[in-house]
């Protein structure tokens, strides 16, 4: 029995409209911020062509495995993705709209008022909380921030400050790092907090050469790759002005001890407008550098469509030369009309 991947759209922009789609890709990948984004090329209807990102229009996808007898097997259905870009293309017939989950939309925001702090909150979890709902309208239906015990961090929010002008996207991305943590937005466009010192040991799933593997990239590196940056050591700069004009710089550090024959590989990583201490910023260095050092081995896999995988979990990659190998999902594609997913994975065996 065949399966065929098949998507659809609900363009929300003051009404709900559905739009058939011709050509997808949905990508969620834990390197990108906004976490969540994609591609779709719809027909040119009345509909489509109503999306506009300045007026806060928003998509959500479900894509569908469906049999040759009309069955669906299974799901994904995402939240609410912004439009970012409208194309519409006369001669082809066909518009295309780039989406992005809701980062994006807070990425575009600056303090507009007084400012903020010096401040402190008494965790990190109730720093991003606060920050979420009462500066940049996130309701709070859509966080979810358990996943950080209460209380966590406190010393790390000390001193936090956002000034008229500045991106409310700096602090509220930096603040989770510094305890090494990730806020994204999931695919079901929920908030969340992701603790990057911890990965899986347990395979959620088997792909596996000669049964589902339908082509298999591996690469080992020292230079970037879309597993990520491969690093032994890691430089974080902060620059920002007081409020008195004075310009600050704070330089945090973290490294491997070098063995063998190794050489030195830095990740330098400057935030501005964001006040630290000296150990804020290292404590920051040290969690990225945790990251840094796993990117060395990855593999690029493509499978039949599947919707039971997410990133940040674990499968069981068996190769073509029988190698069976715990990998760690980093990003994962799927695409139309080829009815497939390809995953980014880094080796954590």
């Amino acid at each position: 029995m065949t399966r065929a991947l098949v998507a659809v759209a609900a363009l929300a922009h003051g009404t709900t409209d559905l739009l058939p789609i011709e050509a997808l890709t949905l990508t969620a990948s834990e390197s990108w911020q906004p976490h969540v984004q994609a591609s779709i090329r719809a027909p040119a209807t009345a509909a489509s062509r109503a999306a506009d990102p300045r007026l806060g229009h928003t998509v959500a996808l479900t894509l569908r495995e469906v049999d040759d007898g009309g069955t669906i097997r299974s799901s994904l259905t995402t939240g609410a993705l912004s439009v970012r870009v409208a194309a519409s293309d006369a001669s082809a017939g066909t518009v295309t709209l780039d989406l992005a989950s809701a980062e994006a939309d807070v990425q575009d925001q600056v303090c507009l008022t007084a400012g903020l702090g010096p401040t402190s909150w008494a965790g990190i979890r109730e720093a991003l909380t606060d920050l979420l709902t009462t500066q940049v309208g996130i309701p709070a239906g859509s966080i979810d921030l358990t996943a950080m015990p209460l209380a966590t961090g406190a010393s790390l929010t000390t001193g936090a400050q956002v000034k008229p002008g500045d991106a409310w996207w700096s602090t509220l991305s930096d603040l989770p790092q510094r305890a090494g943590w990730q806020l994204y937005v999931d695919l079901g466009g929920v908030w969340r907090l992701w603790d990057q010192s911890v990965e899986p040991t347990a395979s959620v799933a088997v792909v596996q050469a000669g049964v589902d593997l339908e082509q298999l990239t591996t690469t080992i590196s020292r230079e970037s790759t879309d597993a990520g940056q491969w690093a032994n050591a890691v430089v974080c700069r902060y620059t920002w002005t007081t409020t008195a004009g004075v310009g600050q710089v704070i330089v945090g550090r973290a490294a491997d001890a070098l063995t063998g024959g190794q050489t030195r590989r830095t990740m330098v990583v400057t935030t501005t407008d964001v006040p630290v201490t000296q150990a804020q910023a290292d404590a920051r260095a040290a969690a990225l550098l945790v990251r840094a050092r796993r990117r060395g081995r990855s593999f690029t896999v493509t499978v039949p469509a599947r919707f039971d995988l997410r990133t940040r979990t674990a499968i069981r990659l068996v190769t073509t030369d029988a190698e069976s190998v715990l990998c760690y999902v980093i990003a994962l594609t799927w695409s139309l009309p080829e009815g497939t997913c390809t995953l980014t994975l880094r080796d954590i065996s």
